[in-house]
């Protein structure tokens, strides 16, 4: 029997290459055997070469990535200079709709599949698979229309979600989607909307649980584009999943959630669901001029009442690099987006991916980007290089600082010494750009160092801002250690006062868990300035952040 060994390479270990399994299965009764392989990008490239020499395929296929295009290039270099190199098949987007780059890069390629590649798969196998002959590049080019997806096998056996224990499930109940959003390879014509049977729906959600999956995320580029799909899905899960320790992920497009929606969400047991929403600008201009649906002012607060509702995380994004939308559009639409609160803010920049209409149009707005993956905008006729250069330093301690939930209070104390939630990341990432660690280090006690900085250019009371920081510190950490810059020599007598007291068999009444065992793991927070004690403390003189207890304990 021929075999053909299928390589995804993943951004991480978590995430499962759902592509190659569905191949695997649609082609499950032809005489082939297949065997799926997944790596990293991290992963060395003689480890996947040794891969291949080890299982000594008929055929081996990439499925190719923004993520992975620049380690399958470096495996390819070695890969052609192999005497005994297999039948050499390419797949995915990056590879699908950019092949021509690929032929010429690397001849040896036999074929490469674009689009939704099932159907073309299984005839390349059905028909024996030999190294393609012909130099016309068209002619190595599989396309051929997929059948509905409800008719595509489930693409995981029993085995896979086993295997997945430690990883996310990736799932999809929908592919294509109904919006043309000119940066997104789902606006092509060739990938309409097509929907599974809820039936089917039912019973794949069914063999997932029975492992008890931590994560199971839907990929569905707009999971409510149709009311009665979503309805039926979410109905399904509340009903049936609730306490199960399962989280569901849904992309979702807050233009099309009604009161019929928040009435079904409202629901939903806490931490059953969580949402992505891609905002990507409040910016009027640049929303028409990349196709995105939607009004701001009516989307806002559909989305702070799902905010509101505390029992669905929430995940939103913005897109920097978006033609029409200058530097002061963008702080605006930060602004706008911040004030939301949501549980995960994530700035990301315009990607030109091939295939898009972004860059049919790049010349036309004068967009510069990198010419190899992930062919980010490093400029456009709106934002200039230095403009993006800081914009994506503003990112990466939106990540660090917001996202992380480790400085809640103190960002909280800081915001009104600043105009702009924007202007106080800016004044961060310019304290930052002064200080020799580079961005990638930005360990806690360097984050926290540039805004005491910070704060103390806006005169804020030095004790205030340490104790904002010790706060955060112990809701944040489970290490029951203080970091050097916040330590003072009477919080730690104080702490050993407390011990001593606990271990004299001492008990507070009031909080029966609280003993000399507890208190001595626990992280101890004593405020040195009476403004913050009477704030957040109500007045008391000590609060225990005991592990695995969301709120802290007050003590006098």
């Amino acid at each position: 029997m021929n075999k053909i060994l299928l390589i995804g390479i993943n951004a991480r270990y978590s995430h499962p290459a759902m592509a190659l399994y569905y191949l695997r299965e649609y082609v499950r009764d032809i005489p082939w055997e297949v065997v799926i392989r997944e790596f990293t990008i991290h992963t060395p490239v003689r480890d996947i070469l040794l891969c291949i020499e080890n299982e000594r395929p008929d055929a081996v296929a990439f499925s190719v990535y923004i993520w992975n295009n620049t380690l399958v290039h470096e495996v390819f270099s070695t890969l052609e200079q192999m005497s005994d190199r297999p039948v050499t098949i390419l797949g995915g987007p990056d590879a699908g709709y950019n092949y021509t780059d690929w032929f010429t890069r690397f001849s040896f390629i036999d074929y490469v599949v674009t689009g939704h590649g099932e159907n073309a798969f299984r005839d390349l196998l059905a028909g024996g698979l030999n190294h393609a002959a012909c130099l016309d590049f068209e002619k190595r080019v599989l396309r051929k229309d997929n059948p509905l997806f409800s008719q595509i096998p489930f693409p995981y056996i029993d085995e896979d979600i086993q295997s997945f224990a430690h990883r996310k499930i990736y799932y999809e109940t929908s592919r294509g989607c109904p919006f043309k959003c000119a940066y997104c390879l789902s606006s092509r014509e060739d990938q309409h909307l097509d929907f599974r049977e809820i039936n089917q729906i039912k019973n794949e959600l069914a063999f997932m649980m029975q492992h008890r999956p931590k994560i199971i995320k839907l990929v569905d580029r707009t999971f409510n584009a149709k009311k009665s799909h979503a309805h039926a899905v979410w109905e399904y899960i509340i009903n049936t999943y609730p306490g199960t320790g399962t989280r569901f992920h849904f992309e979702v497009h807050p233009a099309l959630l009604d009161e019929n929606d928040f009435k079904l969400l409202e629901t939903c047991p806490n931490g059953l669901f969580q949402f992505e929403i891609g905002i990507q600008s409040t910016c009027e201009p640049a929303l028409r001029a990349v196709n995105r649906k939607g009004d701001w002012e009516a989307i806002m607060p559909r989305i702070k009442r799902l905010i509101g509702m505390n029992t669905i995380p929430i995940h939103v994004d913005l897109i920097a690099g978006l033609p029409f939308e200058d530097y002061d559009k963008l702080a605006f639409s930060f602004n706008e987006v911040y004030s939301l609160r949501a549980n995960h803010f994530q700035l990301g920049y315009l990607k030109v991916l091939p295939g898009t209409e972004v860059m049919d149009r790049a010349e036309e707005w004068g967009l510069n980007y990198t010419p190899n993956p992930p062919y980010e905008v490093t400029g456009n006729r709106w934002l200039d290089p230095g403009k993006i250069k800081k914009i994506k330093a503003i990112s990466k301690l939106v990540d660090k600082i917001y996202n992380s939930h480790r400085f809640i209070r103190t960002l909280e104390s800081l915001r009104p010494l600043y105009s702009s939630p924007f202007n106080l990341f800016e004044a961060i990432s310019d304290g930052s750009a002064r200080k020799s660690a580079a961005y990638t280090e930005m360990r806690w006690e360097y984050l926290a160092d540039i805004i005491i900085e910070c704060a103390l250019n806006r005169h804020m009371d030095k004790h205030y801002i340490l104790d904002c920081l010790r706060w955060d510190w112990c809701e944040s950490s489970a290490a029951n250690r203080i970091p050097k810059m916040l330590k003072t020599d009477a919080a730690r007598q104080k702490r050993k006062d407390l011990l001593a007291r606990f271990r004299k068999g001492w008990t507070v009444p009031a909080f029966e868990e609280l003993n000399e065992a507890t208190v001595t793991t626990a992280n101890i927070f004593f405020p040195e300035s009476a403004e913050f004690r009477d704030k957040y403390l109500a007045g008391k003189n000590c609060a225990v952040f005991l592990h695995g207890k969301k709120k802290p304990l007050f003590l006098d």
